[in-house]
């Protein structure tokens, strides 16, 4: 399996000095589930990411169906106060992939963001009560947060200004389909 030493050389990298890889060499996780679990402390305890890095699990781990990187997006730039959708708390594509730590990719043929291990799925489900205790009811609130933003708010007249509506605003389809 080369998904453990691609983590591994990952977790390796990370480290800012040759004394602190050789430190991370000698303390290297056997089990591909032990990997995980350490790649996830660190994206916790990363600073100004951690936030970010766990929403994105949450929502790979807890979609009813793979998310487009631009609804992932969209869902990522909702914030609880938020009276409108803030375009600018957008997160950049880098920014998604970076914080966490290799255990995410885009598949560029459907531009959906996944796993990158099918096994990584399979952690969550054990050890989801662990990670997103609340996960369910903070994507749903995330949904009808979405749906509630003026923007979303306006009636379309017509199927055009609906597609234009879908097109603008990526996760809105998926919010109103799946807050429930």
């Amino acid at each position: 399996m080369f998904l453990l030493p691609a983590l591994h050389i990952a977790m390796v990298l990370e480290q800012t000095t040759i004394s602190k890889r050789r430190k991370a060499l000698e303390t290297l996780p056997t089990e591909l589930y032990d990997t995980f679990g350490g790649a996830i402390k660190r994206i916790q305890q990363s600073r100004g990411q951690a936030e970010l890095g766990m929403k994105v699990l949450l929502w790979l781990h807890l979609a009813y169906r793979p998310l487009k990187l631009e609804e992932l997006r969209h869902a990522l730039a909702v914030e609880r106060d938020n009276s409108y959708f803030d375009v600018d708390n957008i997160p950049s594509r880098k920014q998604i992939l970076d914080c966490c730590l290799g255990l995410v990719l885009i598949d560029e043929e459907t531009m959906t963001v996944r796993f990158v291990h099918y096994s990584l799925e399979e952690y969550f489900q054990l050890h989801s009560s662990v990670y997103f205790p609340d996960g369910y009811s903070n994507a749903a609130e995330t949904c009808l947060i979405y749906l509630n933003f003026p923007e979303m708010r306006e009636h379309c007249k017509s199927s055009d200004e609906l597609k234009k509506k879908t097109h603008n605003f990526p996760f809105l389809e998926y919010a109103a389909c799946n807050w429930g």
